[in-house]
């Protein structure tokens, strides 16, 4: 079974190559939790318009099996480095959650 992934704007249009970058980025990185996470929901946003400033934002829902589902919500200048440092921070945080989750070794 493979992630489903869902794009989503806000406030900014994103070219079909655009899209394409972004869905290779969030499976290359969360590919090593592999029919772990079966959804994952990824919005783009442009908190102020054209004003500009710090307000690209993206939020990535992930639904692990087996684990708490985890949202990581990531602002910056720039929608690509808004992505990069999500999916990052999402990749770790499920690498906890599964770890977490794991039965302990009986020592002995």
């Amino acid at each position: 079974m493979s992630m489903k992934l869902n794009i989503r704007t806000h406030g900014i249009a994103l070219s079909r190559t655009q899209r394409h970058m972004i869905e290779r980025r969030v499976r290359f990185a969360l590919t090593k939790f592999g029919a772990t996470i079966s959804e994952v929901d990824c919005l783009l946003g442009d908190l102020n318009g054209p004003r500009g400033g710090i307000d690209k934002l993206c939020v990535l829902r992930l639904c692990p099996s087996g684990a708490r589902r985890v949202v990581i919500e990531q602002t910056s200048e720039h929608v690509q480095e808004a992505l990069d440092v999500a999916v990052e921070r999402a990749a770790r945080a499920v690498a906890r959650g599964l770890k977490r989750g794991r039965p302990r070794r009986a020592l002995g």
